[in-house]
């Protein structure tokens, strides 16, 4: 089996997003993060890319490697039943008559080689299974323990980033709404001092006119001002407080208004950088999805190469112990073992290895052989043997991996 043609589809969009992510970093940097925060950020990009390193680690084990091994396994299996057949070719004939040492010696030899064979191809497939269920815990693991905490995780920041940034908006919004309400107050000042204003130089006018005329009067009497006091101070000094009063209203309403600026104008900043947050963790948690995606893709493919595996080390259990009956009897007294046990066996052999369409080949020879090398008319139990095995070589045999 080979890996699917989107193996890597998601680590390439990873290594896109990640430099995408440094670079908005890098703006945020430049907008006021402290070392701390710059350290946690670059924290948690190195652990979305340690994720995307394991997971391109277990990708090449599990859709390289792993079926690599696992078709090999199966190559070996194809040989071992190659040899299945040359056994069966040894059968040809009057087999049960045939007294020759030469004969035994080379049944015996072969029988211990097909013993020998199958027991390493179930070695084989049980330290691919092991292989594969190793590598696909990691992924379990790396799924459960990592992935899935760390976007938790993001998520809970990007939605507290979130609240902050309503905050914030809320608190310009209400500067702004004071700002408005300074203005206003600025703007009343004003009014009001522009009337006290008028008023001071319509008194001091018509101060000026009164003293003129009283100037004349008191002439007439010979009196001077300076002896009646100044009344018309008594009438400006009034009139001179409020404008005062309000022309320090005004400097400090302005004064005011300039501080709530610069509070919205830090207010803005903490925003932007707030924003810049967002967005960086926002990319960041776009990847989280795409790597879970990848995990679970992975360990589907693990359990359906495990699966394979298994068959066939199933197979080569079941085969061994066909074989061992076989070695069994072989070692029975004078090797009395007739021709019909052994194509009998032979047959199972074939039926059991029927699991993969790749023996198809070598199943088909070794049938082929023991009914056409038979010499004579098959018994009625290798007959329906033979009937089995070509049923299940004209069904659809699937491939184990």
């Amino acid at each position: 089996m080979t890996a699917p043609d989107t193996a890597n589809t998601a680590f390439v969009a990873v290594d896109f997003a990640a430099s995408q992510l440094t670079a908005l970093l890098s703006d945020v940097h430049g907008q006021g993060f402290t070392k701390e925060e710059s350290e946690h950020y670059q924290e948690l990009v190195q652990q979305v890319t340690a994720c995307e390193g394991e997971l391109n680690k277990l990708d090449y084990e599990l859709t390289k490697i792993a079926p690599r091994t696992a078709q090999t396994i199966l190559h070996r299996l194809q040989l071992e039943m190659g040899n299945v057949y040359k056994f069966a070719v040894v059968l040809r004939g009057d087999f049960d008559n045939k007294e020759s040492s030469d004969v035994d010696d080379k049944k015996t030899a072969m029988i211990r080689q097909l013993s020998e064979g199958f027991k390493s191809l179930y070695e084989g497939a049980k330290g691919a299974i092991e292989t594969v269920a190793n590598a696909n815990l990691r992924n379990v693991n790396l799924q459960a323990i990592t992935i899935s905490p760390l976007q938790k995780r993001i998520e809970e920041e990007i939605e507290a980033t979130k609240k902050q940034i309503d905050s914030t908006n809320t608190m310009i919004d209400s500067r702004n709404r004071s700002i408005n309400t300074q203005m206003e107050t600025i703007r009343q000042s004003n009014n009001a001092l522009q009337e006290q204003q008028e008023k001071l130089e319509s008194v001091k006018k018509f101060n000026e006119i009164s003293r003129g005329l009283l100037r004349g009067f008191l002439d007439g009497l010979s009196l001077g001002l300076a002896e009646l006091g100044h009344p018309d101070r008594i009438r400006i000094a009034p009139l001179e407080d409020h404008i005062n009063a309000l022309t320090q209203t005004i400097s400090n309403t302005r004064s005011m208004i300039v501080r709530i600026q610069l509070d919205i104008a830090r207010d803005r900043a903490a925003l932007r950088k707030l924003q810049r947050t967002v967005a960086a963790l926002n990319v960041l948690e776009a990847q989280l999805p795409t790597l879970n995606i990848q995990a679970t893709r992975l360990s589907t493919y693990s359990t359906t190469l495990a699966k394979g595996l298994l068959e066939v080390k199933n197979a080569a259990t079941d085969i061994a112990r066909l074989i061992g009956e076989v070695d069994n009897k072989a070692d029975e007294v004078s090797l009395a073992v007739r021709k019909q046990e052994y194509a009998i066996r032979l047959l199972k052999i074939c039926e059991v290895a029927l699991f993969d369409e790749g023996v198809k080949g070598e199943v088909t020879l070794i049938v082929d052989e023991i009914v056409t090398g038979y010499g004579g008319a098959l018994p009625k139990e290798v007959e329906d043997n033979v009937s089995t095995v070509r049923g299940k070589l004209n069904s659809s045999v699937p491939a184990a991996m």
